[in-house]
């Protein structure tokens, strides 16, 4: 009798964690729609309307004759100044937001951009390497593979007090390697029932989250003083 109901609470738990992740599934879908959208109207209304701002303050200072104090020339090269400056945030923004150049060009030039920013932003010096992912792959897939990096990326911001870390994308016959490595304080490991690591916070737990969506493992080596390093792993042969 204990057998049976020991059968029972394991299938139950079975159960629950299968419709967990179902509604988990669900929901990063359910975000990533409406970050796609958001993104698509800040680059539509907003961006256009400054850009037709700053037309208009070229045509007004282009009007102005010699007698005008020059203060008001000056006042309007900064406004124009400004608002380019706010046209490249939005554009940053809305490419964070949903990264359109991945669906035009792919993964790797949008994890390239990336990085790019992520080093200028952070100055954490951020190398991108990338062998055999000559092939594009499904929207959804390559989507999951860019959050999952940009994730990892911003949890050696966080927590690393790296100055410099690797991203790695490696792809063989039935696997997808990620990988990424920083040289900062590092943490120490804690046992975990599921993967035996501790997760070391939110973020890398949404990294296990999507990373098994697609039927990846995660497995994390750290300690203190001497960088961490997650690797992911996902089976190609699925996709």
């Amino acid at each position: 009798m204990m057998d049976q109901d020991k059968d029972r609470m394991v299938a139950q738990i079975q159960s629950e964690n299968q419709q967990l992740h179902r509604l988990n599934k669900k929901l990063i879908e359910s975000q990533e729609r409406e970050s796609k959208l958001i993104s698509q109207e800040l680059h539509d209304e907003i961006g256009q309307a400054l850009t037709a701002m700053s037309f208009n303050l070229a045509a007004i200072k282009a009007d102005l004759t010699p007698e005008i104090d020059t203060i008001v020339s000056t006042r309007i090269q900064e406004t124009k100044t400004l608002i380019e400056q706010t046209v490249q945030h939005i554009r940053i923004l809305t490419l964070r937001l949903y990264p359109s150049m991945l669906d035009d060009l792919g993964l790797v030039p949008a994890l390239r951009w990336y990085t790019d920013q992520f080093s200028k932003k952070t100055q954490i010096e951020t190398l991108l390497e990338v062998s055999d992912f000559n092939t594009r792959m499904s929207p959804d897939i390559e989507l999951t593979l860019y959050r999952i990096a940009v994730e990892l990326l911003a949890n050696v911001a966080r927590h690393s007090q790296a100055s410099r870390t690797i991203l790695s994308l490696h792809h063989e016959a039935e696997n997808i390697h990620i990988t990424i490595k920083d040289n900062g304080v590092g943490f120490a490991m804690v046992a975990d029932d599921e993967s035996g690591l501790h997760m070391g916070g939110i973020g890398l737990f949404e990294v296990k989250e999507r990373a098994s969506l697609l039927g990846g493992k995660v497995v994390i080596n750290s300690n203190l003083g001497q960088g961490t390093q997650v690797v992911i792993d996902i089976p190609w042969r699925k996709h």
